[in-house]
């Protein structure tokens, strides 16, 4: 299920270092913190890159991915050693790019893989926060859920065009047991710029479905867009429901 949560990620934090497509594209957790750098990095430490290597040589024997056009681009580039991962990366779109072909690997793979990449940002605030990107079924895999148990919250994001489908539902359902346990939880209900006239849900109708989902009365519930918030015109953030979002969470503005 695809709800936005790398791009609102990327709004949040105004670097653009998280891979991001019209389909699913998070299948690995990549741990963010901000606050200690002058520019973007990412690291990757060596157990992790000993485990990349060995998922790296057991890709290059995957069967036929003919369904899969890009994953088939990405396998022939493996098996052609063109796929190199190194310890630390600098600047957005160097990381990005890592990122990709990192997420690729996992899906080449088709298995949890326990390695978590940790890019480190520019920030203003106080002291670092660490946010962890996550795939859709994050509880099922077990370096997140380890993650998410140690978490003082957690950011739940929602698609406003699925509110109240069957695949939110279930998503609820996996979450829940984790969200019991935590202290802060925050609802944003993302892609709000979908919102079409007055027979689709309205602010107060749209937090009533999200508590709904989850049995709870008490988490703020957020909209938000995404898009709008990355685009070139600043009156459209303004619009997007970020900049709520990101003073509820406290985070601090920086720049590109």
């Amino acid at each position: 299920m695809k709800s936005g949560k790398s791009s609102l990620l990327v709004a949040l934090v105004r670097h653009d270092v998280l891979p991001r497509r019209s389909h699913v594209m998070t299948t690995v957790a990549t741990r963010v913190v901000l606050g200690g750098h002058s520019k973007p990095v990412l690291r990757i430490d060596r157990r992790t890159l000993d485990r990349i290597s060995e998922q790296l040589s057991f890709s290059a024997e995957t069967e036929d991915l003919s369904r899969w056009p890009d994953l088939a681009r990405f396998c022939h580039r493996v098996r052609q050693g063109g796929i190199e991962v190194r310890a630390g990366i600098h600047g957005a779109e160097a990381v990005r790019r890592q990122l990709l072909e990192l997420n690729e690997l996992a899906r080449l793979g088709g298995q949890a893989v326990d390695w978590l990449p940790e890019i480190r940002l520019p920030s203003d605030t106080d002291c670092p926060l660490v946010l962890i990107d996550t795939p859709g079924a994050a509880p099922h895999d077990a370096v997140v859920a380890e993650h998410l148990t140690q978490a003082h919250g957690c950011v739940v994001v929602l698609d406003y065009t699925q509110l109240g489908s069957t695949a939110e539902a279930v998503f609820a359902e996996r979450v829940q047991p984790f969200l019991d346990r935590l202290d802060r939880v925050w609802i944003v209900v993302n892609r709000i710029d979908q919102r079409r006239d007055l027979t689709d849900r309205d602010r107060a109708g749209t937090a009533e479905a999200a508590r709904a989902l989850f049995g709870r009365d008490d988490p703020e519930v957020f909209e938000t867009s995404a898009s709008l918030a990355m685009a070139a015109d600043p009156r459209a953030r303004a619009r997007s429901g970020v900049e709520l979002l990101s003073g509820a969470l406290s985070l601090a503005e920086g720049s590109s």
